[in-house]
């Protein structure tokens, strides 16, 4: 009976050290003090929030070695986020649930994963993961803007499948499938979204520097919307990006042109974005400054705008980010963010075609 109950204790002890099994959580919590215009009637304080997009999340992470030089990866993690409750299930998601293989043909993932172009664009900013970050996911706050477009065009993570070659003389090449989950009917909701995504990378040492070049190209099939089917509601991206850097300093630059749907027969939406950033470390402080624009074509509207005369968003960051620890880390930044229409009106009920929105930001990170 004992050797029976040792061995009860034992075995799983011995499998999830074979499979390297690794739990993790990560805290990310800030404070934002806003101001904007008056016509947008909104209030300055956030309170202690999640990061959209980057919000506090527990997960687990697995590897194993195969036969023929090959290991299998698996990892799950859970998006928690304390401050959105609206009944909609938005407190709890799941964020990745992906399992993989890699070895010498190079590797493959399948599941909820990280699209990988979205990864390199991320890399280029130094606030990534913070409220001045210029995916701009958590700008909702800011009346009359577009979430994800102040510089940077990303899809996040979805279920597919990515392959990505081995690298040579520094280059690789991923192609990524995905489909968002819907159900098969031929329906107007424009949910079902089939993408195909080929980036191309190359990343080379010259001594103490690193440079790291991208290009991406994105298809996107969206459903039609059969109450018009004649207009095409495909849409596609291309990005190129290059990020230099060394151990103390870095800069990033990035340019993105987006096809999206027609908004009238033979009439597609243009959209351009660009983003620029550096970051200098000292020891345990990283300083950073970032700026990201993009430009709506004037086949859209933006805000409450009924013309059709498109608009831009840009912001302006510069802060600090101090590491205590290995595993913690605060920050302190500044963040300007401008929206501003061609049209007649930006703000409901008002004529303001332009709000500009300064946000002072406290956060701090931690993992284990």
């Amino acid at each position: 009976m004992k050797k029976l109950l040792l061995g009860m204790v034992l075995v799983p002890a011995l499998t999830v050290q074979a499979a390297e099994l690794t739990p993790y959580i990560l805290i990310n919590k800030e404070y934002r003090h806003l101001s904007q215009d008056d016509a947008a009637k909104k209030g300055s304080s956030t309170g202690i929030t999640d990061v959209d997009g980057f919000e506090t999340r527990m997960g687990a992470k697995g590897s194993q070695k195969l036969e023929n030089g090959m290991t299998a990866t698996a990892k799950v993690e859970l998006g928690i986020n304390s401050a959105r409750d609206n009944g909609s299930a938005e407190r709890i998601r799941i964020r990745l649930a992906q399992a993989g293989v890699a070895g010498n043909f190079g590797a493959v993932t399948v599941g909820k994963h990280w699209n990988p172009n979205t990864l390199r664009m991320l890399s280029l900013d130094p606030f990534t993961a913070t409220g001045a970050q210029l995916l701009g996911l958590e700008s909702g706050d800011v009346t009359a803007a577009v979430g994800g477009n102040f510089g940077m065009k990303a899809r996040y993570f979805n279920d597919g499948i990515t392959y990505a070659s081995p690298k040579m003389h520094g280059a690789q090449l991923s192609v990524t499938a995905d489909q968002s989950a819907d159900d098969l009917n031929l329906d107007s909701d424009g949910n079902t979204e089939k993408w195909t995504t080929a980036m191309l990378t190359y990343d080379r040492k010259f001594g103490k520097h690193t440079l790291n070049l991208h290009v991406t190209k994105a298809m996107g099939q969206v459903e039609n919307d059969y109450s018009t089917p004649t207009l095409d509601t495909d849409e596609d991206f291309m990005t190129v990006g290059a990020k230099f850097s060394c151990n103390q300093m870095g800069f990033s630059a990035a340019y993105t042109k987006e096809g999206r749907a027609e908004v009238t027969k033979g009439e597609d939406v243009e959209r351009k974005h660009m983003l620029a950033a550096a970051w200098y470390n000292m020891g345990n402080l990283t300083l950073g400054l970032n700026y990201g624009k993009t430009e709506f074509g004037d086949k859209e509207n933006l805000g409450v705008d009924t013309t059709n005369k498109g608009g831009e968003q840009t912001q302006i960051g510069a802060g600090a980010i101090y590491k205590l620890s290995k595993n913690v880390k605060t920050r302190l930044i500044y963040r300007k963010q401008t929206v501003k229409t061609n049209g007649t009106a930006l703000i409901t009920g008002s004529t303001v075609k332009e709000n500009s929105a300064n946000a002072f930001i406290t956060g701090i990170t931690m993992s284990f």
